[in-house]
């Protein structure tokens, strides 16, 4: 890379920056939109993300998600939890403002489905601390029905309603 910024190769510096950053390497991101003027970003942008979407593995899902958050990209990132819903745990400060509904929906869905599997203390604890992360994006009245709808659900499960009574 540094042989083409030396020789003014921007085309191939431009590929090869772009095949970085679209691998997952955040730097490479900055350096790729340094290269491109403010009218051609958008394109190159999005051809970033369709690839990082592709991506497998933990690096570009960090990225894409860092980006989408970085560019206030609400809806897309909106999506992304939606496909990954326990994310909602990370990412719902940011999506709160304009999404409330639909995140209180995915924090609804995700602590039920957590409550499906929960079998012991500590997957109930777990349970709970959702419910307490709920609460804090402001979900009360959610946070209220998902808790009597557990109770109801959950009869025979001394321990899990003892979890649930410690809610405040």
């Amino acid at each position: 890379m540094e042989v083409n910024k030396l020789t003014g190769e921007l085309k191939a510096q431009r590929e090869l920056t772009e095949e970085f950053a679209a691998s997952g390497e955040y730097e490479y991101y900055l350096q790729l939109k340094a290269l491109y003027e403010s009218e051609e970003w958008p394109y190159v942008y999005d051809r970033v993300l369709a690839a990082l979407e592709k991506g497998r593995g933990w690096s570009a899902d960090s990225m894409y998600t860092k980006l989408l958050i970085e560019e206030k990209e609400t809806a897309r990132l909106l999506e992304y939890v939606k496909r990954h819903p326990g994310s909602i745990v990370d990412y719902y400060k940011h999506l709160i403002r304009q999404h409330p509904s639909e995140v209180y929906q995915l924090f609804e869905n995700y602590i039920e489905s957590a409550a499906r599997h929960a079998s012991n203390r500590n997957q109930y604890k777990q349970v709970c601390q959702l419910i307490r992360k709920l609460l804090k994006a402001g979900g009360e009245q959610q946070a209220e029905r998902i808790v009597e709808g557990l109770r109801q659900c959950y009869p025979n499960r001394p321990a899990f309603l003892d979890e649930l009574g410690q809610i405040n």
